[in-house]
């Protein structure tokens, strides 16, 4: 995300869902923690912001299923950021969400396609070695 002018974010939200290892919907307590990155010799190179959530996150049911060879309850979350994080005007910055769910019962973060209030724009650091080109 690039914000046009110096901004300072002070809440979060977003939407998931819960899957077991065999792909059934399953419930479990939330370990959130949320880290913000900018770009400087490449995507989400440098740590900016952390923060550890806990359980502190706010969950509530939406009502809608997720259609993911299933269909999964979908859950949005509220949070607080305490500092919150200000933000420069024109640098790309990523947010990064985890949440350390107990196995087996795994937490998915919801994506938006390009075209809507997101870019479309997403990393996933399948070799655990830290973002880069390659994990866009």
């Amino acid at each position: 995300m690039t914000f046009p002018d110096a901004t300072t974010i002070t809440s979060l939200q977003w939407w998931g869902l819960y899957r077991d290892l065999c792909g059934e919907p399953c419930q479990a307590g939330n370990d959130f923690v949320v880290a913000f990155y900018v770009n400087e010799s490449g995507p989400a190179s440098t740590l900016v912001g952390t923060y550890a959530l806990g359980a502190s996150v706010q969950r509530s049911a939406t009502g809608h299923a997720i259609p993911l060879g299933g269909a999964f309850d979908e859950y949005q979350y509220d949070a607080s950021l305490n500092p919150p994080l200000s933000i420069e005007a024109g640098r790309r910055y990523w947010v990064e969400i985890q949440n350390n769910t107990p196995s087996p019962c795994l937490w998915r973060w919801e994506t938006a396609p390009k075209g809507t209030d997101g870019n479309g724009a997403s990393l996933f650091d399948a070799d655990a070695d830290g973002y880069g080109d390659s994990d866009l």
